[in-house]
């Protein structure tokens, strides 16, 4: 055998060689790329998922809002409501002290005088004491 086949016979050898190195690391990259692709539908899919989480959670969040201004509206209008009754009866109790305090300013008549109770014979109180 010569020198150039056995140089030959090496260089088919590591030709080989790197040949089934560069085949394993093509099986890990095409299995990497597999797994990638495989967590990227899922990805897709949580996203998807998010994506109309979001849109319901806005949608509620416009009903809320319209619900709210429906409420605080007609808050407003029943706070004017009482403002408004607090007002009239503050002046109605205003116009009453005044009548009154008027009143209260003319003499008045005397009141009459209470009519005395009928005293209660002594019999019947001792009758009455021993009773109890």
């Amino acid at each position: 055998m010569d020198v150039a086949c056995v140089k030959g016979q090496i260089r088919a050898l590591a030709a080989e060689s790197q040949f089934i190195v560069l085949s394993a690391r093509l099986s890990t990259l095409h299995d990497a790329m597999t797994r990638i692709l495989r967590d990227n539908a899922a990805l897709v899919e949580q996203l998807k998922a998010t994506q109309t989480r979001i849109t319901q959670m806005a949608q509620d969040k416009a009903v809320v809002t319209e619900q709210l201004k429906v409420v605080l509206t007609q808050m407003a209008l029943n706070n004017a409501g009482a403002a408004e009754k607090l007002e009239e009866s503050h002046e109605h109790t205003a116009r009453a002290l005044a009548k009154d305090s008027e009143e209260s300013l003319r003499p008045q008549a005397p009141l009459p005088r209470p009519i005395p109770a009928p005293a209660i014979p002594q019999r019947r109180q001792i009758v009455m004491r021993n009773w109890f």
